[in-house]
């Protein structure tokens, strides 16, 4: 993917993604509810810190498959999104991700429309078009942080 589009990207579909280091604080009502789980959470943080980035996969996919509340299960996807952009394995289409940006801008310019409005209409017209109708070119695309 180049630069400008991952730039693009980044910019706009998550905060996290700027910041290049998981999140490592948690609040202390979750630390005394859901101790196991904060624990993979900060083992595989330290993996990720160690550029282990598989050994950090395996621990947060394992964490996830333990049900967390919804607070912890955002961290561990949020911290396995980075662990997979740093492996590269986070694959995009520079093409479709130039159309989808410039039609999520379009619909996001309209009065009222909101961030996750916006990005449905986008995705819908990657979707519409025949040389964008695999997933591999509109599903990528998730919005973290404000949606609204």
């Amino acid at each position: 993917m180049s630069k400008i589009v991952r730039l693009i990207a980044i910019f706009f579909f998550g905060f996290s993604l700027v910041i290049s280091t998981p999140h490592c604080l948690f609040p202390t009502k979750l630390v005394a509810q859901f101790p196991q789980i904060i624990q993979m959470l900060q083992q595989g943080i330290n993996l990720y810190e160690a550029e282990q980035y598989d050994e950090a996969i395996r621990i947060w996919n394992t964490a996830l498959s333990k049900k967390p509340e919804k607070l912890s299960q955002a961290l561990i996807l949020n911290n396995l999104a980075l662990a997979y952009q740093s492996l590269g394995r986070w694959q995009v289409s520079d093409a479709s991700t130039v159309k989808l940006m410039t039609r999520f801008y379009q619909e996001l310019s309209t009065l009222g429309t909101s961030k996750a409005i916006a990005l449905h209409r986008a995705q819908q017209s990657l979707l519409d078009d025949p040389n964008y109708q695999a997933p591999y070119y509109w599903s990528p695309y998730v919005l973290v942080g404000n949606w609204r």
